[in-house]
């Protein structure tokens, strides 16, 4: 009696769970908006987090052996773990950051190995960017000494990272425009630690420039000189957070990934340079924080990196492949782990899964996997989230303008409307090519566009066009769908240059600065022709340090070239 009693009481308790949480999650709509299908609200709708959670990534710093977080983000994304929220120190934040930005892990690697990084511990212009009385000075020189006043001048490390800075910018500067030039406006969350050996505190880059929280975190002791921002010089961020779990867990994880690409104490055979020195000293300090931080995560990736040193650039693609190797194997466990995050949701016993609405003609295997893993959940006990997952694939394959679930008693039922079909493809606000160019490049008259895939196609074949060309601030701005007469609009951005201003010149006048600059207000924005204008500047021996601002100010885009004027000659 006692026990039939405790039964009745425990599913009452459920029910009373389950009507509680029913108004909430018993439902759930998916759904495209025709008025307003541009490529920055397809991705908003087709990339939400509907986990429940938020997944982190720390990634550590470690020179070249960072090479191996693309190898393990790679593996990430190819299993479908979504990461949300990402944190990065030294190399960790160089990489963290170009993630961030939007770069698959593919297209960070093809730009990493395609790099000469020995170039970046120089300080030296391009030889064709340097006046030729100034090419005359620098030539044969190994090191330049510098007087201010009276007082010789030391340089602090090799080089003042502007060559490293020109390139970043160049993979940078599209994102943060389109971000309104602060990268807490991202779509995935980003923090990069930094030092500030002014006070020895940790600094944290959560937003702003992220070009300038990526020089801070790369400024490696002896490598690269600290940045000087607000009185602070800020260095390297794995002198007090080599694996920035702590970060991370601050910034929203629920559950945190560290990959710990740190350097191992080199035996003294190996110890060759002052590089090397710094970095086994940065080694002994850091290693106690290391295993705390390491205690802090829900997921530990390791690479095995042995034998490979942090200067050992010309061996990225070895360690790209380790970072595989560490992390293939132990998918399965990790979303093991990730499952468990939601296992306090309540359970529900699902019956049946019925559909309703139409199923669009020649489903791919995507759509049918989809749909085969939500049959899959009839007969067995669910959590909400789960049903919503499972739901959100089926609408993100793309087949559907709309994808709806509802709880029916024990039964879930799942309404569908597919995507409509795109028969005629109107362009405007294109000046710099033919409406006939671009529609070849988009492809739309070789194949239908009948889903949302298709569309992003198009959308993608167009801005790559743009952006192969040196155009990265070609945007679509409007994309609306006529249903009935199945046109699509489509209206863009072509990137104009409404003004261009000078920051930092306190002894140079502005003219000087963009007498070296090829682009003027008027002109497309070309990221060709801007970085070549930077190089140029940097090549006058004037400045330390020379990088750009974009913003969209005056109905156009604006550009700021940013100085840092050299204290001394």
């Amino acid at each position: 009696m006692i026990r039939s009693a405790y039964r009745f009481w425990k599913v009452l308790a459920f029910a009373g769970l389950l009507a509680f949480i029913a108004p909430e999650a018993s439902a759930r709509d998916f759904e495209v908006d025709y008025g307003n299908l541009t490529p920055a609200t397809l991705k908003a709708v087709m990339t939400q987090n509907v986990k429940g959670y938020r997944t982190g990534i720390a990634l550590s710093g470690g020179g070249a052996r960072g090479f191996a977080h693309l190898g393990v983000l790679e593996e990430l994304q190819r299993s479908g773990v979504e990461i949300d929220v990402v944190a990065g120190t030294s190399m960790g934040g160089i990489v963290g950051g170009l993630y961030a930005a939007g770069m698959t892990p593919e297209q960070i690697e093809k730009t990493a190995l395609g790099i000469r990084w020995s170039d970046f511990f120089s300080d030296k212009p391009l030889r064709g960017s340097q006046l030729f009385t100034r090419r005359a000075e620098t030539e044969g020189e190994l090191l330049t000494l510098r007087f201010d006043g009276f007082n010789p001048k030391i340089p602090t490390a090799l080089s003042s990272g502007q060559k490293l800075v020109n390139v970043l910018s160049s993979l940078t500067l599209t994102s943060s425009y389109f971000s309104k030039g602060d990268f807490a406006n991202l779509d995935r969350k980003l923090a990069v630690v930094a030092t500030d050996i002014v006070t020895g505190e940790e600094v944290v880059f959560e937003r702003g420039s992220m070009i300038e929280a990526l020089r801070a975190t790369m400024g490696v002791p002896l490598a690269f000189t600290p940045l000087e921002q607000d009185g602070r010089l800020l260095m390297d961020g794995g002198l007090l957070e080599p694996i920035p779990t702590h970060t991370v867990r601050k910034l929203g994880a629920d559950f945190v990934i560290a990959v710990d690409v740190t350097s191992d104490l080199m035996p003294l055979g190996e110890i060759s340079d002052a590089i090397d020195i710094a970095g086994q000293v940065t080694t002994i300090l850091s290693a106690e924080a290391k295993r705390r931080l390491l205690s802090e995560a829900d997921f530990v990736v390791t690479p095995d990196l042995s034998g490979f040193k942090a200067t050992a650039f010309n061996m990225g693609d070895s360690a790209i492949a380790r970072g595989r190797r560490a992390m293939a194997p132990r998918i399965l466990e990790l979303k093991r782990r990730l499952a468990q995050v939601t296992d306090t949701c309540a359970v529900i016993q699902l019956d049946t899964v019925k559909f309703e609405g139409m199923i669009p003609e020649n489903v791919d295997s995507f759509e049918r996997g989809a749909r085969g893993n939500l049959i899959r959940l009839q007969g067995q006990s669910v959590r909400i989230a789960q049903i919503t997952q499972a739901t959100y694939e089926l609408f993100r394959t793309g087949a559907y303008a709309s994808v709806r679930y509802r709880l029916d008693g024990n039964s879930l039922v799942v309404g569908t409307a597919p995507f409509a079909l795109i028969k005629q493809i109107n362009i405007s606000g294109n000046q710099l090519y033919a409406d006939s160019t671009l529609q070849r490049v988009s492809g739309s008259g070789i194949a239908p566009v009948n889903s949302v895939v298709r569309l992003q196609a198009v959308y993608d074949s167009i801005l790559t066009f743009y952006r192969n060309n040196g155009y990265d601030l070609a945007q679509i701005k409007g994309a609306s769908l006529d249903t009935a007469k199945q046109e699509l609009e489509i209206v863009l951005d072509e990137g104009r240059i409404s003004g261009i201003s000078v920051e930092g010149n306190d002894k140079t006048r502005w003219w000087v600065v963009t007498s070296y600059f090829p682009l003027d207000a008027g002109d497309l924005y070309s990221k060709f022709r801007a970085m070549r204008g930077v190089q140029d500047i940097y090549g006058s021996g004037l400045f330390d340090n020379v990088n750009l601002r974009l913003e969209e100010r005056n109905g156009g885009v604006w550009v700021t070239i940013i100085l840092r004027e050299r204290k001394f000659t």
